[in-house]
């Protein structure tokens, strides 16, 4: 496909997705569509154009067009040196592993979102690595992750506090903070998406 231009429109909170226009030169004159990203990052790659052609999108293309999406994603995510609820909603960024990233310092109100959404697996006051911590840690386990015995942990969205500040943790075992899940999931679904697609090349 030649390419001509790719235009990202990020998605908000008022329910307009995130998008990628694509205008692409055809034999006698250009034509355009747009690919919404979480529906590309889900692996539907055809698209009908302005001009009523249904394309299939190559390889190459979704790459060129996830590779984009992440760019933006990441100018977005740097306008927000403290991840808050409300810049989450703003980002139109809607899967929060691509939002937030284990390290990133996050408001009360995100911990608070996290805390209430589903029932906690666990909260307080924990002793890890001979140091107290104060954690949430949400919901039921999301991964079962192979410890250093060899034996399968739950492992859980976690939150700790320290300082006074509220910090995105990762996926850990149940009481730590240390982020323990290697699985691909959990490192955003763009970047899975690109990784599976760079695989069939």
């Amino acid at each position: 496909m030649n390419i001509k231009k790719l235009t990202y429109h990020k998605g908000n909170s008022r329910g307009r997705e995130e998008r990628v226009e694509v205008e692409y030169i055809t034999e006698y004159d250009s034509d355009w569509f747009h690919v919404n990203v979480r529906n590309l990052c889900g692996g539907f790659n055809q698209y009908k154009t302005e001009h009523g052609l249904m394309v299939k999108l190559p390889i190459e293309t979704q790459l060129e067009i996830l590779r984009l999406a992440k760019q933006e994603r990441e100018k977005i995510r740097a306008h927000y040196p403290i991840k808050t609820y409300a810049g989450w909603s703003e980002s139109g960024i809607d899967n929060f592993d691509d939002y937030c990233k284990p390290g990133d310092e996050v408001d009360a109100e995100m911990a608070d979102y996290f805390l209430n959404v589903v029932p906690p697996s666990g909260h307080g006051a924990y002793t890890f690595q001979n140091h107290r911590v104060y954690l949430i840690q949400c919901g039921e386990p999301y991964d079962d992750v192979r410890d250093e015995n060899g034996h399968y942990r739950s492992t859980f969205i976690t939150f700790e506090r320290r300082d006074g500040k509220w910090f995105y943790s990762g996926m850990c075992y149940a009481g730590e903070t240390v982020n323990r899940s290697p699985s691909p999931r959990r490192i955003g679904r763009i970047d899975s998406a690109i990784n599976a697609l760079e695989a069939q090349i």
